[in-house]
């Protein structure tokens, strides 16, 4: 979550376009942060942590080996971690739509969230910047009645609606050929994993690792095999 979702939030801070209070804030979680990841990495990966310690700005030992080991703080905020999950994982749904409808990575989209609740239309909106930046977004909106926009992509994140209009992305037929294509190439991988799976020669004999890598990759590709089915309905409603 520090490299996947922190650093890429704080960017926009880093570069100064929130002030420099906001700037110098966001550098010093960083810090804080890297520096007692690398110290609990130090016993397993000795030489990097090493090595990327002493680049830190301000190292306050020597050497990593000789400073102190983090102590956990006892401090949960279980409400704050609910609130963060719900908007990476709206975050993260709306990335996959456009990646599932082909979008190139530097072209901009619009971005409808709808949601009967207050609380999470609250939390969208106090985190817009984050949104539109994850995501891309040329528009933006985030309301309670916001009605589906003519040909547009939807799912759906614990209440909350996300739209995705497709007619400014690319043609309704080159996207349903496009998904059915990928689907077939899915369904297709899917099948022969499948069987493999179902091999007691396979289960007996590969590693337990394999096994269960190959039963998460077998799940991952049903997932997005749903979704595609799920956007190939859509389209065809359109």
């Amino acid at each position: 979550e520090f490299c996947d979702w922190y650093i890429e939030l704080v960017k926009p801070r880093l570069l100064g376009k929130e002030g420099e209070s906001s700037r110098y804030t966001a550098q010093w979680i960083l810090h804080y942060v890297l520096e007692g990841t690398l110290k609990l990495l130090h016993p397993f990966m000795p030489f990097i942590t090493e090595d990327i310690y002493q680049r830190l700005p301000y190292p306050r030992e020597e050497s990593i080996m000789i400073s102190n080991w983090p102590v956990a703080e006892k401090k949960a905020e279980p409400e704050v971690e609910e609130k963060m999950n719900l908007l990476m994982q709206a975050i993260q749904e709306a990335r996959t739509v456009r990646s599932e409808m082909g979008v190139a990575p530097e072209k901009r989209i619009d971005l409808y969230l709808k949601s009967p609740h207050k609380e999470k239309l609250n939390l969208l909106r106090e985190n817009r910047s984050y949104i539109a930046n994850l995501v891309r977004t040329e528009k933006l909106i985030i309301g309670e009645k916001i009605a589906k926009p003519t040909g547009s992509i939807s799912s759906l994140v614990d209440d909350i609606d996300i739209f995705v209009p497709l007619k400014s992305q690319r043609g309704f037929d080159k996207e349903r050929k496009r998904l059915k294509e990928n689907l077939e190439t899915i369904e297709k991988e899917l099948k022969n994993l499948e069987k493999k799976l179902l091999s007691k020669d396979f289960i007996r004999k590969a590693p337990s690792e394999i096994v269960r890598k190959e039963k998460e990759k077998s799940s991952s590709l049903q997932s997005r095999a749903g979704k595609l089915k799920r956007m190939l309905r859509e389209i065809r409603k359109i």
